[in-house]
């Protein structure tokens, strides 16, 4: 004991003699804390230091009804965490109720910069305890530079009702996936098991094999859960020989929430029935909390090839949709061909544009009518008032097959693609190009891209005389000369010819026929 107060005095001593500098950045604090009258409680001592630092002092000041506990040598019961593991601290009392600490290494170790807890002291309340203020005064740190850091006194309120709170933050995950998301315990009492019920929604469920412990966990907590199969996961988490929880904030328990393929949209989960006790096995019962999920559909692209295998692997599955087609806002109408429903266009990239869609035959006159919903694999026409450029379609349910029903009568149908696809070119399939005409395609070019539509005539002959009427204008066939493909020639924005194959054109906006078309 002897040999303890002489390096006590040495290294307060070194302390004294060095020269003095005001360093505001740090700070050497208690951690809130509260107990309960009887009880014994580690006191969190904390240090926030953006330099290194080779020593410090400090003296601990306590209330009247809470002592500090000594060990079995008669020492004072102060330990310091793994932030200062190549440290030794000292301590004795220099006056009725004020204890002096001083953390010093012999090897000139350093003390990392860094935050949270330096010191743990055990202490004890006594059973008339009413509450009152830990005051730290005297606070000195050496810095490497062999010069005190001098900090401020300060004092911290200890009440006799100890706080406890329990959360889980709001989070996202892709439909036909999952994410963790964790339960955040804050206590100040001695927290050593819990249990609760996960109530989740229709779509939702919890994976216990993906679900995680935290570094909370002693080596003595398990976790037990209970699929009750109506939603309802009970949960049980404990430690075998009583443990409390490490720290006294953070996450507990990791959990890991699936979502099936079909859900989408915010989702509300529900913890019930929480109730937690500590290490005296007093309980604590916490109010329901509930949390969102948010389930985001997963994104897909369509281009204007081949889009069999991606419709394929997400069929049926809500997804958000990028879909490799642009239409320009130069009056003309365009075709397209989506694999998904669209209820109300208003919400969508199509929002401002004239969509029109099959009504009625007279004769050989295909009528069509305004429409603010599209039938997924359904032909449609669309005059964007603005450009549209590879619109992302959100939340939709993709599906490989339509409904059966047919756009047309009497051997005259529109038909959509959602893939390419080879048109006949013998006059019974036509396609609406420049000008808002018909085309018959070319035996060198009769590819259609994916995601368009193209119309079937029974014959060739009724081919020429096939019209569509669009807002009681009607456009027949028969307008081109001879029936025959109008071969348009191209030019670029400078009014320069390049050819007659686009396709063999680079990247750029070219005219055709009056018309601009952009090649990516």
């Amino acid at each position: 004991m002897i040999r303890l107060k002489s390096i006590f005095i040495l290294m307060f001593l070194m302390l004294l003699a060095l020269p003095t500098a005001l360093r505001a950045e740090n700070a050497f604090y208690t951690a809130p804390f509260n107990i309960i009258p009887g009880d014994t409680k580690t006191l969190s001592i904390c240090l926030d230091n953006d330099q290194i630092i080779r020593g410090f002092q400090a003296d601990i000041i306590l209330p009247e009804g809470l002592t500090m506990l000594k060990d079995g040598d008669g020492n004072f019961n102060i330990s310091l965490t793994d932030r200062a593991s190549a440290f030794a601290v000292s301590s004795n009392e220099i006056s009725d109720g004020t204890i002096r600490v001083i953390g010093y290494s012999f090897e000139s170790a350093d003390l990392e910069p860094g935050k949270g807890t330096l010191l743990k002291v055990q202490v004890k309340a006594s059973e008339s305890f009413t509450g009152g203020y830990i005051q730290l005064k005297n606070k000195i740190l050496a810095d490497k530079s062999n010069q005190d850091v001098k900090l401020a006194d300060s004092q911290m309120l200890v009440g006799i009702k100890e706080q406890n709170t329990i959360s889980v933050a709001d989070g996202e995950i892709e439909s036909g996936e999952g994410g963790i998301f964790s339960l955040n315990l804050l206590n100040d009492s001695q927290m050593t098991a819990c249990q609760f019920d996960v109530i989740l929604p229709t779509g939702l469920s919890l994976d216990l094999d993906k679900s995680q412990k935290t570094e909370r966990w002693s080596k003595t907590h398990l976790l037990q859960g209970k699929d009750y199969g109506d939603g309802r996961v009970r949960i049980l988490l404990f430690s075998s020989n009583n443990k409390q929880f490490n720290e006294n904030d953070g996450s507990i328990w990791n959990f890991w929430i699936n979502a099936d393929k079909e859900v989408s949209g915010k989702q509300s989960v529900k913890l019930d029935n929480i109730v937690f006790s500590d290490i005296y096995a007093r309980t604590y019962k916490f109010s329901p909390i509930l949390f969102s999920v948010e389930v985001k559909a997963p994104s897909v692209s369509l281009n204007e090839d081949d889009n069999n295998i991606t419709i394929r692997e997400n069929e049926n599955k809500k997804v958000n949709v990028n879909v490799a087609r642009t239409m320009i806002a130069d009056g003309g109408w365009y075709t397209l061909c989506l694999p998904f429903d669209i209820d109300d266009v208003s919400t969508t990239p199509l929002k401002d544009a004239e969509i029109r869609k099959y009504k009625s035959m007279t004769g050989s006159v295909m009528n069509f009518e305004s429409t603010a919903s599209l039938k997924a694999m359904h032909a449609y026409l669309v005059k964007p008032t603005s450009n549209i450029e590879n619109p992302v379609f959100e939340d939709v349910t993709v599906v490989s097959k339509s409904d059966g029903i047919v756009d047309g009568a009497n051997g005259y149908e529109f038909v959509g693609v959602h893939s390419k696809h080879e048109l006949a070119t013998d006059g019974t399939n036509l396609f609406l190009g420049a000008e808002n005409k018909f085309y018959i395609p070319m035996e060198t070019d009769k590819t259609m891209k994916a995601l368009r539509g193209y119309f079937i005539a029974p014959s060739a002959e009724s081919g020429a005389k096939m019209g569509i009427s669009i807002d009681g204008e009607t456009t027949y066939i028969n307008g081109l000369a001879n029936g025959k493909v109008m071969a348009g020639k191209v030019y670029n924005l400078c009014g320069q010819y390049v050819g007659n194959d686009m396709k063999a054109l680079q990247k750029g906006v070219y005219v055709v026929n009056g018309r601009k078309y952009i090649i990516k």
